[in-house]
């Protein structure tokens, strides 16, 4: 029915498409005894289950489909504690920052991992021994995992400065006052306008 040379992943993949039925492994002339029948009804529910569980500790070898026991075993290997608030996705953003992480530091690699990491949507401006990011808002979640990687990656000797590029007046002046209006003052500043 299907080539011996198969990988397990492939196999398990065909096995979850498929229906499954250990009854359709037996011998036609044995499908309709009884015994036969029970058994593998029996053993049904087991074997589904492990098809399962093998299933998630496939998914939990590559970060972006883990399911929450991955994520902590990642974050147990590379010592990361997260935060009681913090989502699943925020939690694998942290652990995919981590991942990016390579030393030496140059600027160069700075920029890519930050693209990487939030796309095209950042300022950085670096002066003498300063540094100074500015995220876009939509990236205001993972704040806490960039500042992290910039402390672990910066040269010491380095000032890092850290912030969201919040909205401006020139921003804002695209909007009609109307539509301002649903938002609070901090709002208007604080949140992504869509």
């Amino acid at each position: 029915m299907w080539c011996l040379n198969l990988t397990t992943f492939q196999y398990a993949e065909r096995w979850l498409m498929m229906g499954r039925k250990l009854i359709d492994y037996i011998p036609h002339i044995l499908r309709n005894v009884l015994e036969y029948r029970a058994i593998t009804e029996a053993e049904q529910v087991e074997i589904d289950r492990l098809w399962l569980n093998l299933e998630a500790a496939l998914n939990d070898q590559f970060v972006s489909i883990a399911a929450i026991s991955g994520i902590r075993r990642y974050e147990k290997i590379l010592k990361i504690i997260p935060e009681a608030d913090e989502t699943l996705e925020e939690r694998r953003f942290a652990i995919l920052a981590r991942f990016n992480e390579t030393l030496p530091f140059t600027i160069t690699k700075l920029r890519q991992q930050l693209t990487a990491l939030c796309g095209d949507d950042y300022k950085l401006t670096i002066s003498g021994y300063s540094l100074e990011l500015k995220l876009a808002l939509n990236d205001k979640f993972q704040l806490m995992a960039i500042g992290e990687m910039l402390n672990r990656e910066v040269p010491a000797n380095m000032q890092i400065s850290l912030d969201l590029k919040y909205n401006t007046y020139e921003i804002l002046g695209s909007y009609t006052h109307e539509y301002l209006s649903a938002y609070t003052q901090l709002g208007l500043r604080d949140e992504e306008l869509s």
